[in-house]
This record gives structure tokens, C-alpha cells and sequence, in this order.
């Protein structure tokens, strides 16, 4: 299960949306009920957003990257 604002990666490829296996993006939306769906949002390094996806939780993998505070 994700929650609202997780990291998380895409698990294959969506080249409709020019994403590949494990682009990073936020959930933004969480949608009730079964099968769970998630609507994210997945950015350039720029911050410029590529696409705004609804997805499935299969489509989707926990980012556990650890930021490091400077």
C-alpha cells in the first residue's frame, strides 16, 4: 500500500508516457477501493512534469532512497 506523497518507482515501462522501468514519481491521489489505484505524478530531473498517470499498486515499487541532510 502507498500513501499520499510516497517516492515511488515505476515497475516496467510506459512508453505512451515516455516513462521507462523505474521512474520516479509521487503519488498525488489515493483512490478507495479494489483493486487499489494510485494517481502519480513522475517529473524531469528539472522538476518539470513528463505525466500525471492513474496506476495500479502492481505498476508500483517503494523508492527507499535515503535523502541525506547537508
Amino acid at each position: 500500500m502507498f500513501n499520499l506523497y510516497d517516492v515511488v518507482l515505476l515497475t516496467h515501462p510506459l512508453p505512451d508516457h515516455g516513462l521507462p522501468e523505474g521512474a520516479r514519481g509521487a503519488v498525488l491521489l489515493v483512490f478507495e477501493g479494489e483493486p487499489a489505484r494510485y494517481e502519480v505524478e513522475f517529473l524531469t530531473e528539472a522538476g518539470l512534469t513528463i505525466a500525471l498517470v492513474t496506476l495500479p499498486e502492481s505498476s508500483l515499487a517503494h523508492d527507499h532512497v535515503v535523502l541525506m541532510e547537508s
